[in-house]
């Protein structure tokens, strides 16, 4: 009896010519809301003149390439960080221990899914260094973390420890370490 053969899926990918690239990349970067509007305009331009055209000459060629270039070797602006608050947010059982640019709006989130009211108990502002704000608030878990109840809420219990709780790095709190501390009042200043 004569084998059946497994035949194998091949993947047929179809590998774009270099122009192809380029009249892509120039597509999206007229689409890109970063890209300057007179560039913009010749990206488009550019894109019609070889849609009707069937083609472009060497130094259009040329003139989207750089274009591209240009656009491939800036790098996107940071956005500047806004001002970090560990917060303390209670409903008088318990109480959520995170961090926010905005407490408020926060509290006023919490509230829509809690049936209890909830109000700020505490607050701390720690600067504008994000990736310190997320360590110090790691922190001041792991310090309460004999009272928590379930993810970032914990028992009012805890309070006491979180008043105290003011990541200055005291010997006795031992909350964050020097670099730390140099790096919040670094963010203070601005």
């Amino acid at each position: 009896m004569p084998q059946k053969r497994k035949w194998k899926k091949k993947s047929f990918k179809r590998l774009l010519s270099d122009k192809e690239t380029l009249l892509a990349k120039l597509h999206k970067l007229a689409k890109s809301k970063s890209t300057d509007d007179k560039d913009r305009k010749v990206a488009y331009s550019l894109i019609n003149w070889h849609l009707r055209m069937n083609g472009l000459s060497p130094n259009q060629w040329d003139y989207a390439d750089a274009i591209i270039k240009r656009y491939e070797t800036v790098k996107p602006i940071h956005q500047v960080e806004q001002k970090q608050y560990l917060y303390g947010i209670s409903d008088g059982e318990m109480i959520k221990l995170g961090m926010s640019n905005n407490i408020k709006k926060r509290l006023e989130a919490l509230q829509t899914s809690n049936p209890k009211t909830l109000k700020i108990v505490w607050e701390l502002y720690t600067g504008r260094c994000t990736k310190l704000v997320r360590r110090m608030e790691r922190k001041l878990h792991r310090r309460c973390k004999k009272h928590r109840v379930r993810g970032e809420w914990f028992s009012i219990k805890c309070f006491d420890l979180v008043k105290t709780f003011r990541g200055q790095g005291e010997k006795k709190d031992k909350a964050l370490s020097d670099n730390d501390i140099y790096l919040i009042k670094e963010a203070q200043k601005h």
